[in-house]
């Protein structure tokens, strides 16, 4: 394939000219050192009448010059991008040729490559009911400096013991250009805690310090009621704490030499302390806010927030969505819009002022989400369901669904047909989605109260349209939670988990697995 468009002028002599016609050389991955766009395989030169002219026969009068859009490349280039290339072949006066030159638009790339993780981190210890985000991951070492994230950070496991959960290496903004992010498929053990425990991890953009009644304690410690626990952030350089929160509720704090300190007393419940930041912005630097996921449907966005970058400087970011959208993209930034480049990467350059990067996607591809939600046996009996949870009934791609199945008395549930154990189970989508729940045993002959409505909210279990009946709540553990006898409409008040409801009335028995967040 060949691109570009040829100018001529003319400094000396008169008679032959060269053409220049370019080929795409994008076979080179990022090594860290200059890389040169290959001539004698991806460059033709012909005279006026259209013979070839050997490059060894014009390499000494030629000049190269690399763009990297419309800033000159000192050098060969060596950072990760598409370049376009200009070849001047100077005057030839005793041959009679004149001056030619030509350029290649984006015809020279180097590829991102991924990044090196030597070893793997350690998870700290999280309570049952806490978001992964709170177990702090440590220890880790790759070839690159850069940040170890769970995959899904919000994710909250609801049983305790070991488990394990997929993480992430994501390179820092400095190499985020040249390396991509690499993931541990198979996961990191993390402990997830009956004990009452405080967890803490620490954050990019500063450390989080804690101590139990005036001793520093890890995140991990078990506390109990009454302990009282002094929070101290200090953000690292043009950072600043804009909230501490316990348990999802921001508590008041004061600050004095670069540091913030929040007072907190221990309830019944563990403690998952956070805090949240913004850049500061000092003369010579501005601020740049990449918009985060959420705030567009049918991509998944990296590196979003505040930055604080320095005059003149960059900071990429990428865009990743289905391949049948990727040209839907658009980016801009300061009125101007931002190219695609390798792996949906994006770079914001020569930044000069204060800047809102906005990300938009127009009509973006439903993904198909082919989950079965009722479930028979050979005898064509009704042995489980499945439950989806999710924003709507319609699915994208960087939408978090959840899947819980729920067996019948007498029922268990097995697996997913992907092989996956979790009962309740999250999925971030990025391709169609094709599963099944997979049960065994024999279900219990019991018959349903037809007229009850069984729903559940943030803390409690609601129970509607019951005239008289035998309310029993159990635990998945076994625990019960509450027996009473109802009439009309309640509500119980019960921590987050999954649970088994149960109402008897007049010898009719219903039971049903909830889940309460």
């Amino acid at each position: 394939m060949k691109g570009g468009s040829t100018t001529f002028k003319v400094t000396q002599g008169t008679g032959n000219s060269y053409k220049i016609s370019f080929q795409k050389d994008n076979n080179n991955n990022y090594t860290g050192e200059p890389q040169a766009y290959d001539f004698t395989k991806f460059i033709t030169i012909t005279d006026k009448d259209g013979n070839n002219v050997a490059w060894s026969n014009v390499e000494k009068n030629t000049t190269i010059i690399y763009k990297s859009g419309t800033t000159e490349v000192q050098g060969n280039p060596i950072d990760a991008g598409k370049y376009s290339v200009t070849v001047t072949i100077a005057a030839d006066k005793d041959n009679g040729y004149i001056e030619s030159s030509a350029t290649g638009s984006g015809v020279f790339e180097i590829v991102a490559i991924k990044a090196t993780v030597s070893k793997w981190p350690e998870a700290s210890v999280i309570a049952k009911g806490m978001p992964l985000s709170q177990s702090d991951l440590t220890n880790g070492v790759a070839n690159v400096k850069g940040q170890f994230k769970w995959v899904k950070e919000d994710f909250i496991p609801t049983t305790s013991g070991e488990q394990t959960y997929d993480v992430i290496f994501e390179p820092a903004e400095e190499y985020a250009n040249n390396y991509t992010s690499v993931t541990k498929e198979d996961g990191i053990s993390v402990i997830v805690s009956d004990l009452q425990i405080v967890a803490f991890a620490q954050p990019a953009e500063g450390t989080i310090e804690v101590s139990k009644n005036g001793t520093t304690i890890k995140t991990g410690t078990p506390i109990i009621d009454g302990d009282k626990l002094t929070i101290t952030i200090t953000p690292k350089t043009d950072w600043e704490v804009t909230s501490i929160k316990v348990n999802g509720q921001s508590c008041s704090f004061s600050q004095s030499n670069g540091k913030y300190v929040a007072s907190y007393e221990v309830g019944e419940v563990s403690t998952a302390i956070e805090a949240t930041f913004s850049a500061k912005v000092t003369p010579g630097n501005f601020r740049v806010t990449i918009p985060d996921t959420n705030d567009i449907r049918g991509a998944i966005i990296s590196n979003g927030g505040e930055h604080v970058v320095a005059q003149g400087g960059s900071l990429s970011f990428t865009v990743s969505t289905l391949a049948a959208d990727a040209d839907k993209v658009r980016v801009t930034a300061g009125g101007r819009t931002l190219s695609r480049g390798t792996n949906g990467r994006y770079t914001l350059s020569n930044v000069q002022a204060n800047t809102t990067v906005s990300v938009s996607l127009s009509n973006p591809t439903e993904i198909e989400v082919d989950v079965p939600r009722t479930y028979l046996n050979k005898k064509d009996y009704h042995i489980g369901s499945v439950e989806i949870e999710s924003d709507d009934d319609e699915f994208y791609y960087g939408d978090v669904i959840t899947l819980i199945a729920f067996p019948e008395s007498g029922v268990s549930f097995d697996k997913w047909s992907d092989g996956n154990k979790e009962q309740i189970r999250e999925l971030t989508l990025t391709e169609d989605v094709a599963l099944k729940a997979v049960f065994s045993g024999t279900p219990t002959g019991i018959e349903d109260i037809e007229s009850a409505r069984i729903s559940t909210g943030h803390g409690f279990i609601q129970i509607k349209n019951v005239a008289n009946a035998d309310l029993t709540i159990v635990s998945i553990a076994g625990r019960i939670q509450t027996q009473q006898r109802i009439s009309g409409d309640v509500q119980i008040r019960v921590p987050q988990g999954v649970y088994v409801v149960v109402l008897e009335s007049d010898g009719n028995v219903q039971r049903t697995k909830v889940i309460v967040r």
